[in-house]
């Protein structure tokens, strides 16, 4: 899943994530009757991992625990009846001590569900259980029979297949692709066992198998999956989601900073180069981060995108350049949100380009602007076909976001640099600090802002419907 995906489905994340515990307190405790399922973000995180916890797992009786502490911080892993690590593509580093953590909590009973990309540290723990990989695949997946029995349709639904698994001795293989090799397998190890899926995001990125209502078509396969694993569940009673933060926090000037061990190093980078981009941040948008409460920025292990909220962000760290954009975006919405959502995803977008210009990275921004107005050459070449006021209306349409921000740019050419800036203030003061405003309301806040006698003809012209003086 690539960056800017991520970004488009943070507001998807903030409901779960506003709840996340305020500081690293260790990891919940075993529930009598419910089964316990262990998340490592430390090593990759992915939206995905809500549509696991909220979707799949939490509704049929486990307890989740979405977790971006290192694996060494997170206590006694045996009070857990499944560790999930999912790696397709992070540069997370599984430590030494980790992996030793991984195979002690699997030969003294526990359940590791391993998904493992060629190339990454994953792999490497793979092989120390036996299982190997090769590149090729055919789809479809089928299920085995065990999964099957546990209601997982006997087709699986995939959006490519890139590996194939070489599995250990005596393993059992559970999907198979079209041509009959092993995709996902599981063996025993010690008194416990290991269940190592080959993917490099395909399947296990389920963002990317969302259907226009969010819905995730492979929902049945990972539920008949975590059935067999763990079959003794509370009867129809729903499980509990919950979150640890990373172990890590450092605080200076009003900032909290939260990362894991494992991308300590790239944490460390980005740290050094907050106050740049706040500095461009809140230049660009005439105000300041949120300061009620201390603002935490929380270091990812993902390759780009993030997440953001009133009082917090979330950045993934190993995207290069591209994290500063990143950090430009996410503080931009924890100013200027909660704004309609493409003026929200669009004034961040922005924002995160002029942070990357600001700081080195000048080339790639301008490169992501140039493609946003590319697409919409092609979709609205004469800027009066898509009418922004129907973006609320079906499913999202990234069209109208790219349009929003040609609006936005087009704006800060005909009323300054600062119009943003002027807009939000504005809002603020009309209709209180940060309260949502609908479409409309933005548009008559443009108008109010710009002084331009003449700014409905121009709505009309480039195909906006909302009411306004007639000409």
């Amino acid at each position: 899943m690539n960056g800017r995906s991520r970004i488009r489905l943070a507001a998807a994340f903030l409901a779960a994530a506003s709840w996340a515990a305020s500081l690293f307190g260790g990891v919940p405790t075993r529930r009598e009757g419910f089964p316990g399922v262990y998340v490592d973000r430390s090593h990759e995180w992915l939206f995905a991992h809500e549509d696991l916890a909220i979707k799949m797992l939490t509704p049929i009786g486990f307890d989740v625990v979405l977790s971006d502490c290192s694996l060494e911080a997170a206590g006694d892993l045996s009070q857990h009846d499944v560790v999930v690590l999912a790696q397709g593509s992070s540069l997370s580093p599984v430590s030494s001590a980790e992996e030793k953590l991984l195979l002690s909590y699997v030969k003294n009973g526990g359940t590791l569900l391993l998904v493992a990309n060629a190339g990454t540290s994953a792999q490497r723990l793979a092989r120390s259980f036996g299982y190997g990989f090769v590149a090729g695949g055919t789809k479809p997946l089928f299920a085995a029979r065990p999964l099957v029995a546990q209601g997982c349709p006997r087709e699986i639904p995939a959006q490519a297949v890139r590996w194939n698994l070489v599995p250990a001795k005596r393993a059992m293989v559970l999907v198979s692709d079209a041509a009959s090799r092993p995709v996902a397998a599981t063996s025993q190890y010690g008194k416990g066992r290991v269940v190592v899926w080959a993917d490099d995001g395909a399947y296990w990125d389920f963002c990317a198998q969302r259907d226009p209502q969010g819905k995730v078509a492979s929902t049945p396969v990972n539920q008949a999956l975590f059935r067999w694993i763990a079959p003794d569940r509370a009867g129809g009673e729903k499980g509990r989601l919950s979150y640890v933060e990373a172990e890590i926090l450092e605080e200076f000037s009003g900032l909290r900073v939260r990362y894991s061990k494992p991308i300590a190093p790239d944490a460390k980078r980005l740290t050094a180069r907050i106050p740049q981009v706040i500095e461009v941040v809140e230049k660009w948008n005439g105000q300041r981060l949120p300061a009620e409460h201390p603002y935490t920025i929380h270091f990812l292990s993902g390759g780009g995108g993030g997440w953001a909220g009133p009082e917090a962000a979330g950045i993934c760290v190993y995207g290069g350049d591209f994290s500063i954009r990143v950090m430009g975006h996410e503080f931009t919405h924890s100013i200027a949100n909660p704004l309609p959502g493409i003026f929200g995803e669009g004034w961040a977008i922005l924002v995160g380009q002029r942070a990357g210009e600001a700081l080195g990275a000048a080339e790639a921004a301008q490169a992501e602007e140039a493609s946003i107005l590319r697409r919409l050459d092609e979709v609205d070449p004469k800027r009066g076909r898509l009418d922004l006021m129907q973006s609320e209306q079906g499913p999202h349409n990234l069209d109208y976001q790219h349009k929003a921000v040609w609006l936005l740019c087009e704006c800060q050419k005909r009323y300054g640099d600062d119009f943003m800036a002027r807009v939000l203030k504005r809002r603020d003061q009309k209709y209180g600090v940060r309260k949502p405003i609908t479409l409309t309301q933005m548009f008559e806040l443009f108008a109010e802002v710009s002084g331009d006698p003449n700014i409905h003809q121009w709505y009309r012209s480039i195909g906006l419907t909302m009411p306004g003086p007639k000409p």
